[in-house]
Formats: structure tokens, C-alpha cells, sequence
């Protein structure tokens, strides 16, 4: 009797110490995978390890996994798919899931304001005071962007209220050429305001003509990670060359394309036969481009469109 349950000893330590090791080797392999970027089959092994042990650990790396699928997502456009994914890391709890500023970024792609809005307000142990003002600049962005209705979803003693207030109407008077009525309202924007970068960005939009190194300086300081980000690399654009500015377009949207030619002084009519040109693709044929040149025959001149 004894014997028999030394081996029963034997086989349960056996059984033990291989647990032990498929759990190092799931977490070694999730590890690899992760690094690789291969974030589904890093997913998958976090889910295998889970199964055999539920810890803090195990947890974060599957919380690290879903981030970089959800990020993966997104770079492609996949904005629904990667909130699922979002949402499933954020089921894994904020000890170790804590809040990421691209799950908001997803979420006001997909018109969810309100959501990020609700984050805003969850309790001060919830986020950090960098977290909250990296969630105020991205409210701010989409506020300004044409969704002001999002201000009734904010409490109203939010500080960015009043920083909103400023910022729409330096917007305001920068779109009607009103410089002191401009001045005044950035000055009405603090240095730590959420919408300090769209601050830095309109004063150098104002010296784009006149000091244009000192645009690009000031243009320089606003993150690349800002939520104002995309406005600054429109104005940055709008700092090249002419020659220059046409290459980096051709991959721009449209919205983006329109903000910099008007930058640039170009009228509506000047645009709109860039935008026609534009949609006849990299190597539009001969016959295109004649049709395309006789509808703008009176912005090209009739006798030059006649000569070619």
C-alpha cells in the first residue's frame, strides 16, 4: 500500500510540474507573439493561459494583447471591430485594463461622445489628472470640429466649458480675418487649457504668410499624439512649396486637401478643378485630361487650352 501511494505522490508532482510548465510556455509564447505584432495569436494564448491560472499577471498580458489587436483595427479603418476589442479589454478590469486614450479616439470615430463625456466624469480615483486632460483635449477636438452639441454631456462647471468659449471664438475671428478680436480670444486660453495646441496652431497660422520659419517653429511644439494633431499637419503642409504640397495631397482627404489650398489662396473654382484632376487618378488618360481642360477653359484661358 505504501508503494502505491508513493506513486500516486510521484504522478501528481509530474502532473504539476508539467502544468507549471505550459503555463511558462503560453506566457512565453504570448510574450513572442506580442513582440512580433502577431496580436490574434497572442489573444488566443492569453485566453489558453487564463484557463489554467486566473492571475493579475496573465491578465495584463491578454489587457497588452487586446491594445495592440484594437490598435492594429484601427490603422485600418476598422473602428467597430477594434471598440469591440476595446470593450473586451475593458471588461478585464481597471487594475489591470486601466483607461488607454485610443479607446476614446475610437469611440468619437464612431460618434460616441457621450461615452467619452461619461468617462470624463467617473470618480477622481479613476483616472489620472493626465488622463482627464488628455480626455478634455479629445472632447475639445470634437467639439470644435462641428459637434458642439457634445457640451451639453459635460458638467457645466467642467473647466472646459469655459476653454471651449475661447477657443470657438479665436476660431471665429481667425475665419473673419479679425486679428484683434483673435488676440484677445487666445489670450483667454491658459497654457494648460485642452485647447492649448489649437492655440499654438491659429498663431501660426497667422504668421504663415508673414514669418513662415516662425510658423513651422511654433507648429513643431504641438504633439504628434495631439487631438489637434491632424490641424497641424494640414498647417505644415501649407508651409511647402507649392511643388511639394501638391505630392503629399494626393494621399490627403478631402477635408484636408480644401483647408490647405485655402490656406494657400486658392479659390473655390481653383479647387474644384484640383479636386476633378484629382479624381482622374495618377495617370489619367490623354481624353480626360482634354475633356477636364475644356470644362476649365475660362480659368486656364481659352487660347492656352486651344493651343495644347
Amino acid at each position: 500500500m505504501a508503494k502505491k501511494k508513493r506513486k500516486g505522490h510521484q504522478h501528481g508532482k509530474a502532473s504539476a510540474v508539467a502544468q507549471r510548465s505550459d503555463k511558462e510556455t503560453l506566457a512565453r509564447e504570448a510574450q513572442q507573439a506580442l513582440q512580433q505584432g502577431r496580436f490574434r495569436d497572442a489573444i488566443a494564448h492569453c485566453k489558453a493561459r487564463l484557463k489554467q491560472e486566473d492571475t493579475v499577471q496573465a491578465r495584463q498580458q491578454l489587457a497588452d494583447a487586446y491594445e495592440g489587436r484594437a490598435a492594429a483595427l484601427s490603422d485600418k479603418g476598422m473602428y467597430k471591430e477594434a471598440l469591440v476589442i476595446w470593450e473586451n479589454r475593458r471588461a478585464l478590469g481597471a487594475d489591470v485594463a486601466p483607461l488607454r486614450l485610443p479607446y476614446a479616439d475610437v469611440l468619437l470615430r464612431l460618434d460616441k461622445a457621450d461615452e467619452v463625456a461619461a468617462l470624463l466624469s467617473a470618480g477622481e480615483g479613476a483616472l489620472s489628472r493626465a488622463e482627464r486632460d488628455g480626455l478634455r483635449a479629445r472632447l475639445a477636438a470634437y467639439s470644435l470640429g462641428g459637434h458642439a452639441e457634445i457640451r451639453h454631456a459635460l458638467p457645466e462647471d467642467d473647466p472646459l466649458q469655459r476653454h471651449l468659449e475661447a477657443a470657438e471664438a479665436a476660431l471665429e475671428a481667425y475665419c473673419h480675418g479679425d486679428d484683434t478680436a483673435l488676440a484677445q480670444a487666445l489670450a483667454a486660453i491658459p497654457f494648460r487649457s485642452p485647447c492649448r495646441d489649437l492655440a499654438q496652431i491659429l498663431k501660426a497660422l497667422q504668421r504663415l504668410e508673414t514669418a513662415p520659419e516662425d510658423a513651422r517653429e511654433r507648429l513643431a511644439k504641438v504633439p504628434a499624439d495631439s487631438a489637434f494633431a491632424p490641424l497641424r499637419q494640414a498647417a505644415e503642409l501649407a508651409c511647402l512649396p507649392e511643388s511639394e504640397v501638391m505630392v503629399h495631397l494626393h494621399d490627403a482627404s478631402e477635408a484636408t486637401r480644401r483647408f490647405v489650398l485655402t490656406l494657400r489662396g486658392w479659390d473655390d473654382t481653383r479647387q474644384a478643378m484640383h479636386q476633378a484632376l484629382h479624381a482622374l487618378g495618377p495617370t489619367p488618360s490623354s481624353k480626360a485630361l482634354f475633356k477636364l481642360m475644356y470644362r476649365y477653359q475660362d480659368t486656364l484661358g481659352r487660347a492656352w487650352v486651344e493651343e495644347y
